[in-house]
């Protein structure tokens, strides 16, 4: 991606720019300290991309638009395969049923290994854990913040809400990025070029746009990086 269009980095915005980098130095807390900015900002990409994708096409899934769904239904699901081939520690499940679409997430670790790891977070409070079940409380700009983990076939299975999975300075994003960093990633696989190939296009009127999230750096300049 060229720094003209970046939406971590433009040149034309230093103010922005500078902001940013603040906000990674701060949030970037000891269990991501060793990794670079570069890489976690392809991560950060293909998360914001995973979930806007969805975000569509949840929509046209309660709307019932069978002529569009299908198509979309079966490219997402090429794309989560392909991110759990690139993210070895952070593996998605693309759920359809009932009345919604929805991701899963589960990392690759146990129980006494996330403890271990959550307690070196930045604004970590306590934990609570039993054989299967792990509950840590953060503390947040609105008071606290919590996570939930369960034991899922040697995995752990996130617990989340949207909302917070999306939001840079929450555990669950933070913990994501971890477990995307720790064992590397398949930078040959390209996730960004499936945000062209669905039915709609990738704006910024969802809910998680950019943004509401970064605010002066527009999402569209994202999408022109994918060739939009």
């Amino acid at each position: 991606m060229s720094e003209d269009y970046d939406p971590f980095f433009d040149s034309k915005k230093d103010k922005v720019r500078d902001n940013l980098e603040n906000w990674f130095q701060i949030e970037t807390d000891d269990i991501l300290k060793e990794y670079s900015h570069s890489d976690i900002k392809i991560f950060v990409y293909d998360l914001f991309l995973s979930f806007n994708i969805l975000n569509y096409i949840d929509k046209l899934y309660g709307q019932g638009e069978s002529n569009k769904i299908d198509s979309d239904i079966k490219k997402y699901k090429n794309f989560i395969k392909e991110w759990n081939k690139k993210y070895r520690d952070v593996i998605l499940d693309f759920i359809v049923g009932g009345i919604e679409c929805k991701l899963e997430i589960f990392l690759d670790c146990n129980i006494d290994y996330a403890s271990k790891l959550i307690s070196r977070m930045y604004r970590y409070l306590r934990t609570n854990k039993s054989s299967s079940k792990l509950v840590a409380v953060f503390k947040s700009d609105e008071g606290e913040n919590t996570l939930n983990l369960q034991d899922d076939k040697k995995m752990m299975k996130m617990i989340f809400l949207k909302e917070d999975m999306l939001n840079p300075k929450s555990p669950e994003f933070r913990l994501c990025t971890y477990f995307a960093m720790k064992n590397g990633f398949k930078r040959e696989i390209d996730l960004q070029k499936y945000a062209n190939e669905f039915s709609f296009d990738i704006d910024d009127s969802s809910d998680e746009g950019w943004n509401r999230r970064y605010p002066g750096i527009e999402f569209k300049s994202y999408k022109r990086t994918l060739g939009g």
